[in-house]
């Protein structure tokens, strides 16, 4: 075994990150969604009504979609990092697109010469 056991796909990383926010916000509005609807009703000048349906669909929405879109986000970085190519000494693809002169990646027509 070499020392890349514990490097992650570029992507894979990114996955799991926005997982986390997305599972922690939508841990958030599950646990809040009545205290930021009293809250908007509250600070409402004229008619809370119009209002308290559009924010209460709004932060529900969020809060049934948020968790399984983590949830889903998790087992798309797993996939990603088990599928994505590697070569023998065990580095990503994505390593050698950068690899370039001066850093540039390879497959941008861009930054050609």
């Amino acid at each position: 075994m070499t020392g890349e056991v514990g490097k992650l796909h570029p992507v894979a990383k990114k996955c799991i990150w926005w997982a986390i926010a997305a599972l922690v916000l939508g841990s958030i509005l599950v646990g809040y969604t009545t205290s930021v609807t009293v809250w908007f009703l509250n600070r409402a000048d004229q008619d809370p009504a119009s209002g308290a349906d559009f924010v209460n669909a709004v932060v529900s929405i969020a809060r049934l979609t948020l968790n399984p879109l983590g949830a889903s986000l998790i087992a798309a970085a797993v996939v990603i990092q088990v599928l994505a190519p590697k070569d023998e000494a065990g580095r990503d693809e994505e390593d050698d697109l950068y690899s370039g002169p001066r850093g540039h990646r390879l497959d941008d027509p861009s930054q050609s010469n």
